[in-house]
């Protein structure tokens, strides 16, 4: 799927497309346009395929996409088609904005989206690993010996001592000032 894809089966729906979209949607109780076709696999965004005659043979692209360009206008290359509602099968162009990656990451913070602490798929700690950690870094353990207790890379137990990482999960500010103070680093409260 990719931009060539999406302004190929533009072109070939011509003056239909709005009508082509709008014939695969489900209105939802926020407004959403719901895409009610095929759907990618784990995202869960709309797809469009369409098989077109030779060479060009089939194309694919993401329905949101498809919708923002047949109601709103062009995207810019390398730019994606972001949600609003943050519902990946909605095809509402109220819903959509164009921007860039960071845009899309900003975005995603700023409402709180980002797996983080137990929700990332790929978590080995639990909060109260977090607490220990301090506990243990306190008494003089260093990351390495953190890091073989709990599973994980001296590097990620720095992180955590850093509050680079876990800083959503509250150390016992004692604990925290006296890991500072063992480490020489600056401990603000």
């Amino acid at each position: 799927m990719g931009e060539r894809g999406e302004q190929v089966i533009l072109q070939s729906l011509g003056a239909g497309a709005r009508s082509y979209i709008l014939d695969r949607v489900r209105v939802g109780e926020l407004g959403c346009w719901l895409w009610q076709r095929q759907t990618s696999g784990k995202g869960g965004y709309g797809r469009v395929c369409r098989s077109l005659a030779k060479p060009v043979g089939k194309v694919k692209c993401y329905a949101h996409r498809l919708s923002f360009l047949a109601f709103v206008g062009p995207i810019k290359p390398g730019w994606l088609v972001c949600h609003r509602c943050d519902v990946p099968r909605c095809v509402n162009p109220d819903h959509l904005f164009v921007g860039s990656h960071r845009d899309n990451m900003d975005d995603m913070k700023a409402k709180c989206r980002q797996a983080r602490g137990v929700r990332h798929p790929d978590a080995k700690m639990r909060p109260a690993d977090v607490v220990g950690i301090f506990a243990l870094a306190a008494r003089g353990y260093s990351d390495e010996e953190l890091g073989a207790l709990f599973g994980v890379t001296g590097m990620n137990i720095r992180a955590v001592l850093t509050r680079r990482t876990w800083r959503h999960v509250e150390a016992p500010d004692d604990l925290v000032a006296k890991v500072a103070e063992l480490r020489g680093w600056e401990h603000t409260a």
